[in-house]
């Protein structure tokens, strides 16, 4: 294996990506958030990434395989793709 492909499991452990339920019932993102599936907001006087908010967790779920993502964890704590 590659030192590359060593370091992006290296952070993969460290770093898993998560389906999050918001309280307002949308869901978001958290943890390693794919680069693409983020938006820029304004934050004071700086710009920060933050994950897109989707009406289901089938869309989310959608949405990360659809950028090659295919192990998270969902809103209720367990694994796809484990």
């Amino acid at each position: 294996m590659s030192d590359h492909n060593d370091m992006v499991q290296l952070l993969r452990a460290k770093l898993s990506t998560a389906i999050t339920k918001y309280p307002t019932g949308r869901y978001g993102i958290v943890g390693s958030i794919p680069l693409a599936l983020t938006h820029v907001r304004q934050s004071g006087f700086s710009e920060i990434r933050a994950s897109n908010v989707w009406d289901t967790e089938a869309e989310v779920i959608a949405a990360l395989l659809s950028v090659g993502v295919s192990e998270f964890q969902l809103s209720d704590c367990r694994w796809y793709g484990r």
